[in-house]
């Protein structure tokens, strides 16, 4: 699951370092995944959702990719 305060944590410790130059989401989204309790390895609420509107997460990825403050949003 991709929790605000994660995407948070991230993005101040790799600002924290010269050593990243960068960074790339692994999987954004999987809106082929069926709904049910049976889905290991399927959507777990990236920062897009099912119906694919933005999440907080999303918010939060924007705002520090963008350099701007990581605010509060949802």
């Amino acid at each position: 699951m991709l929790h605000p305060a994660h995407v948070e944590t991230d993005c101040r410790a790799i600002d924290a370092t010269d050593l990243v130059v960068g960074e790339q989401m692994w999987n954004s989204a999987d809106f082929a995944t069926s709904s049910g309790i049976m889905r290991v390895g399927g959507n777990e609420d990236g920062p897009f959702a099912r119906d694919r509107q933005q999440t907080t997460a999303a918010y939060r990825l924007r705002a520090c990719w963008a350099g701007g403050p990581i605010t509060k949003r949802g």
